[in-house]
């Protein structure tokens, strides 16, 4: 279940549109993996730095994780290769403004429900069809500001 940010009064907006980071890191006995929120891979590096007490050159790999915006396609459920099923549309961000401009747009459309943005990969069960798209691949009907 996921928090939304506009009806959730505890929730650190400021927070929210940080940059969700995964860094491999070495140490002596091996290597780990560590997630950090940052606004930019500057500050990314920074935090990790203060946190594990580890010099730069020990973050052998920083890597940023999409942010994903889900919605059920209530037009597209239910017929053709969505028969029985309901279709759900994931649109892959890299960043808020862009998924922000997404769930914007995505509200002004009538067949589009259910809108999520999330920074975890969404799992449906065998009875969704999941549509995936880069933010990229959409038309400018979805970028509209």
């Amino acid at each position: 279940m996921q928090a939304n940010p506009k009806t959730c009064k505890f929730f650190n907006l400021k927070f929210l549109k940080m940059i969700k980071y995964i860094a491999k890191l070495k140490h002596d006995k091996g290597n780990t993996f560590i997630y950090v929120y940052a606004n930019n891979e500057q500050d990314a590096r920074e935090e990790i730095c203060r946190l594990e007490l580890c010099p730069d050159s020990a973050i052998v790999k920083l890597e940023k994780l999409p942010i994903y915006v889900t919605m059920t396609d209530k037009f597209m459920s239910g017929w053709g290769m969505a028969e029985r099923k309901t279709n759900k549309f994931i649109i892959i961000c890299d960043s808020w403004k862009d998924a922000e401009t997404i769930e914007r747009n995505a509200r002004k459309r009538p067949e589009m429900k259910y809108i999520n943005i999330c920074m975890k990969k969404p799992r449906y069960g065998k009875n969704v069809l999941e549509s995936w798209k880069t933010f990229d691949e959409l038309g400018e009907i979805w970028k509209q500001k």
